[in-house]
């Protein structure tokens, strides 16, 4: 049983149509997935409200990278009291 958590962080991709341009297709490249994508991560309430969210970031972005600044505003005891905050949804 999960304690003491009141979100979870979670990513998804999608695919998108290949951009013409090389710079911005290599970008948006996910080498792992072998395919074009843009991506999104989320932070879900317990009673599944949306909290934070970031969209369209490139495909090659993980979801640790694009949570990065919300992650770091979670570790701040200004904004989460100690030893409370999200459950990062972690997927191999």
């Amino acid at each position: 049983m999960v304690q003491r958590k009141w979100g979870f962080i979670d990513g998804k991709n999608y695919r998108v149509q290949e951009p013409t341009n090389s710079d911005i297709q290599n970008a948006y490249y996910n080498g792992w997935l072998h395919c074009v994508l843009v991506t999104g991560t989320m932070c879900f309430g317990v009673d599944g409200t949306i909290v934070w969210a970031r969209l369209n970031c490139p495909g090659s972005w993980n979801d640790g990278e694009t949570s990065r600044s919300f992650r770091e505003k979670l570790v701040d005891e200004a904004w989460t009291l100690y030893d409370y905050g999200v459950r990062i949804r972690r997927s191999y």
